[in-house]
């Protein structure tokens, strides 16, 4: 579906990835993120994610900047356990 958020958090999974101003490669870039870099997932579309950067990225972009990755290239971040 179109527009669903399936995690409110997602961290990227690989390194040098394009982040970018619309949800396709045709867009153009605003930076990179890299391993570890997380955000907020505001929203989802045709195989990409928009984040909400919760931190300053490891490229030096700031937090709460928004901009698209392939979700291929994040994973959902999950609660610790506390037991």
């Amino acid at each position: 579906m179109t527009g669903e958020v399936h995690s409110l958090t997602r961290y990227v999974n690989r390194d040098g990835i394009q982040a970018r101003t619309g949800p396709g490669s045709g867009y153009p870039a605003v930076g990179q993120l890299f391993y570890l870099d997380r955000g907020s997932n505001l929203r989802e579309e045709a195989g990409w994610v928009l984040l909400r950067l919760r931190y300053r990225s490891a490229s030096g972009l700031p937090a709460g900047t928004t901009a698209w990755i392939p979700k291929a290239s994040t994973s959902p971040c999950t609660a610790l356990a506390t037991s």
